[in-house]
């Protein structure tokens, strides 16, 4: 890649470029793109066996030496698509970020162009249209890093008492940053507090509690989270509904802890609406957003601008959607958990609101497990549009 500096105020990544001489015809293909066009490498070689094309005079973007790599090559035709399908530009600013980006995962080189010059070593190179989404989400993840990292900061968020109580219990799942463990303030001083465990289905509350560590820094889809967190005789902390109960109950008493399974119970906190569904691809944007975002800000700041900034705008962009399905097996190891623990809760004898009933998912057969291509689609297309519909950085 080109070793100029991006323009004062991008807090970029340090791009390494591609280890390949571009070249005339390398050069004129980047600077067709530049200019919106959507031709891929392949074509772009077949129409000039020659080796050499001018372009149509879009200017240097690159160095004269260095070219992007494959993966910004081919975000930069793909966007320039989705511009020309849907009525919308790149626009020269967006197209420069695009080529001059670096690649924020460790390990995931910038890959050459294939038909060129080829270093004695580095990785292989590689047609950009035969790449994978999930080449390309990194560096589209990158770019939106660094355009919320360069926001002003939010003012802080005016909850009311109970909430800001909420905190002084252990919260459970959930990603939206109003707690599932609700602390309410009594009217008997003897017992200043009782302690309100809003619950659902664990099959919602497991898209729930990944869907809160991906915004609070965590690294693993959710298939991956699934796998390394539920088994036939495993489940996470954030999902373990008996130990969340009976830690309450020491801390506060047994009588003072409540299970309710309908939020219109507890309408000042959650809302007769209950739960927004958790739409996978948001909120997957969202965590691979993360990861470059945590080495330009601070964790809390990370979190914040994710929640308040990034997932209000993708929810936007992909419009309403229903609930995220758990696949199996996991699906079944859940529906296991579930009902022994609406046992244990019942021999404990808690107040429930509700029927503990529900704690069990619905007897639905389990969603397969999705194609991790179809997924990494929908995920990338977020990210196109929100780069193209994010201009000047205006959130």
């Amino acid at each position: 890649m080109s070793p100029t500096p991006p323009a004062t105020g991008e807090p970029a990544h340090s791009p390494t470029g591609s280890a390949h001489h571009g070249g005339g015809l390398a050069t004129g293909w980047v600077e067709e793109l530049a200019a919106g066009s959507v031709t891929t490498w392949t074509r772009w070689q077949q129409a000039h066996p020659s080796g050499a094309a001018s372009a149509s005079g879009a200017g240097p973007v690159v160095g004269p030496q260095y070219l992007p790599g494959a993966q910004q090559l081919e975000l930069l035709r793909r966007l320039n698509e989705v511009a020309a399908a849907t009525g919308r530009t790149v626009g020269p600013a967006l197209a420069d970020r695009v080529l001059r980006a670096g690649i924020p995962d460790r390990g995931r080189p910038d890959l050459p162009l294939t038909g060129l010059h080829a270093a004695a070593f580095g990785p292989e190179p590689v047609r950009p249209e035969a790449l994978p989404e999930r080449d390309l989400l990194p560096v589209a993840a990158g770019l939106i890093a660094e355009s919320l990292a360069s926001l002003a900061p939010l003012p802080p968020v005016r909850r009311p008492l109970a909430r800001r109580l909420a905190g002084r219990v252990r919260p459970g799942p959930t990603w939206d940053g109003d707690g599932w463990v609700l602390l309410h303030r009594a009217p008997a001083r003897v017992n200043p507090y009782r302690v309100d465990l809003a619950l659902t289905d664990l099959h919602t509350l497991a898209v729930h509690a990944w869907a809160t560590r991906a915004v609070r820094g965590g690294v693993l889809g959710f298939e991956d989270w699934l796998r390394s967190r539920v088994s036939a005789d495993r489940l996470p902390t954030s999902l373990d509904v008996v130990g969340m109960a009976a830690r309450n109950a020491e801390r506060v008493g047994r009588a003072q802890v409540t299970l309710s399974f309908e939020p219109r119970h507890l309408p000042d906190l959650v809302g007769g609406a209950g739960l927004p569904p958790v739409h996978l691809p948001t909120i997957d944007l969202a965590r691979q957003v993360g990861r470059p975002l945590g080495v330009l800000v601070s964790d809390a700041t990370r979190t914040t601008l994710l929640s308040r900034r990034l997932l209000p705008r993708l929810r936007q962009l992909a419009g309403p959607t229903g609930p995220t399905p758990v696949p199996a097996p996991w699906a079944g190891h859940l529906n296991e958990h579930a009902e022994r623990s609406v046992g244990l809760l019942q021999r404990a004898g808690y107040a429930v609101r509700g029927r503990l009933e529900l704690l069990v998912p619905s007897t639905a057969p389990p969603a397969p497990p999705a194609r991790p291509a179809d997924s990494e689609l929908t995920t990338l297309r977020l990210a196109m549009d929100l780069l193209l519909d994010t201009k000047d950085g205006a959130w």
